[in-house]
């Protein structure tokens, strides 16, 4: 096992490489879970050169990218509280609130890709 860990273009560094659906599917009508929407904020982050360390929280993240970010503070921290909830509480978010999660992130990507159009 440990062999394999080392070696290149394994499955998961495969599949880390391509965007998370939260990236390529921003705008339509469906609904993103939030931890797809989280999966596009980590993708997102990365690619603007911000990746989260392994040691950060959620929380610690979202004020790493604060610090980095021009706008849309009050959107990753939304995202950020919904995540957490959802992944550390054991809560599923509801299709309203899943909605407004939606809109929250198509608002922050519009800051992580400024001149693209969303819907």
């Amino acid at each position: 096992r440990l062999v394999r860990r080392f070696r290149r273009g394994t499955p998961a560094d495969r599949r880390a490489a391509q965007p998370p659906g939260a990236v390529t599917r921003v705008s339509g009508t469906y609904l993103l879970s939030v931890r797809d929407i989280y999966r596009g904020l980590l993708w997102e982050g990365r690619k603007a050169g911000t990746p989260r360390r392994d040691s950060e929280t959620p929380n610690e993240y979202a004020g790493t990218l604060r610090r980095h970010l021009t706008g849309g503070t009050a959107e990753l921290q939304a995202i950020t509280d919904a995540y957490m909830t959802e992944r550390y509480g054991d809560k599923e978010t509801g299709p309203e609130d899943r909605g407004t999660i939606n809109r929250l992130w198509r608002r922050l990507h519009a800051v992580f890709n400024p001149g693209r159009t969303t819907v």
